[in-house]
Order: C-alpha cells, then structure tokens, then sequence
C-alpha cells in the first residue's frame, strides 16, 4: 500500500485514539519597526493554512459572519482529489467539510492546495460533493467522525483467527445485494473511507470491525459497489500493515 494512504489512515486511527478533531490554532506575528517613527510596523505575509487560518480570514472567504470556531470545534469529512501518474498517486487538492454544530444542515468547507488554504465557502453537505470537471482520477473521502462508531469483534461475533470464513460468509449472503442489507448486519450506514475513481460508476467503501486489542489491529471490511447500491464484490484486509492492500488499485482491477 501506498506511504501516502498509510499515512492517511494511520493518522485517522490516532485521532480517534486520542478522541480529539482538528482543532483551530490561530497565530500572530509580528515586526517591531526599526526606525524611530512606532506607526509605521510592517507584517510579513504568511501562509494560510488549515492550523493558522483565523475566523476573520475565513469570513473574508466566504463573505459570510459565521461562528467558525464553533464549525472548527466538530470533526470533518476531508475530500482528497488524486491523479495516478505510473501507479503512484498524486495528491491534488483537499476539501476539510466542518457540518454545522447547530440544527441547520449548513456545512464550511475550506479548500486546501499545496498545503495552503486557498477557498472557503458555506453551504449545504449531503456526504458526497460532485465530481464534474474537476482535473483528478480519484476522489477519496474520510469520515474521521464515523470511525468511532465502526462495530467490534464483539457486537458482531466476529473473530479474526476465523476471518476467511466469515469473509466467504459476508460473500455468499451479500454480493448482488443492496448495500443497506450489509449495513443492517453490520449495524453502521456510513465508512469510515470511500473511494471513487472519476467517470466510472463503481465505487468502493471501507468499514471496520474494532478490535478489543486497539484500532490498529482491527479488520476492515471493503465493499465494491455500483451506482444502483448492488454489491459486486467484498474482502477483508488488516486496518493498517505493510501487507495492506490499496484500495485504488483494487478498484482498477474491478
């Protein structure tokens, strides 16, 4: 598996470990002014990034007043858009998606490129954003909120000396199935991950079952899909190992 997805997913199972979200830091600098006059102090341009931006910078953005500490506060669903150049994938641009804390279904999307932030806006966040036009051959999602909702060993009776066996199990019963049936057993309706290649129609998402031992000994389980919610196919892989499978290259190959 890629460095790149290794440290995607690695760095989703420590938040959850450590039960936090991406949280907010603002920072100020300053440049004493050398000469006699105090008015004229000068500040160096700084790079806005998903750490340091502040509330006014994002109202500047999005030409709206909003709570964004409150936003900021919840955890995001981030969108990674990726180009395949010679079978390694190519980071592109990320979209952080804060839902609202609040009753309506608003959402503040902030748009990173090259580790800057370069957008943001407010508006509505159904779980997926369209695809059109966009210049990338993959988009991947996070849902860092769901992963501490995944199913145990234990709710689902699951045990990972037996994990061939209950992998022929989940195919038998599954494969050409609606998705919803898999979500009722495994009693969760969201991935923690999913994944899509641009201009086809299959997609693939990524459950996990938590281990009693810690996330990172956990098993996920990853579904095949279509765009009519028809399963084509299911396997199981180790959460996180050098003997992980990429997701995207699997999906190539279906």
């Amino acid at each position: 598996m890629s460095k790149f997805f290794k440290g995607i997913i690695l760095g989703t199972v420590i938040l959850a470990l450590a039960g936090c979200g991406v949280q907010q830091a603002e920072e100020q600098s300053t440049v004493e002014n050398t000469t006699e006059s105090s008015e004229n102090v000068e500040v160096e341009d700084e790079k806005i990034t998903l750490q340091n931006i502040t509330p006014e910078q994002l109202q500047n953005f999005t030409g709206f007043e909003a709570d964004y500490k409150a936003y900021m506060e919840g955890n995001s669903t981030s969108i990674r858009y990726l180009k395949n150049a010679d079978d390694e994938y190519i980071y592109e641009k990320t979209i952080y998606v804060y839902p609202s804390t609040g009753e309506d279904s608003s959402a503040l999307y902030i748009y990173e490129s090259s580790g800057e932030i370069i957008d943001a806006k407010i508006d509505e966040f159904v779980g997926s954003i369209s695809t059109e036009g966009e210049d990338a051959d993959y988009v991947f999602y996070t849902y860092s909120s769901m992963l501490e909702k995944q199913p145990t060993e234990e709710s689902l009776g699951y045990n990972g000396e037996q994990r061939l066996a209950f992998e022929t199990d989940l195919k038998d019963n599954f494969i050409g199935q609606p998705l919803y049936k898999l979500h009722e057993k495994l009693e969760i309706y969201v991935p923690v991950y999913s994944y899509e290649k641009i201009g086809e129609t299959k997609k693939l998402n990524t459950y996990m079952i938590v281990s009693e031992v810690g996330y990172t000994a956990s098993t996920d389980v990853n579904v095949i899909y279509n765009e009519e919610g028809t399963i084509l196919d299911i396997y199981l892989d180790d959460t996180y190992g050098p003997g992980k499978k990429d997701p995207l290259k699997v999906l190539d190959s279906n």
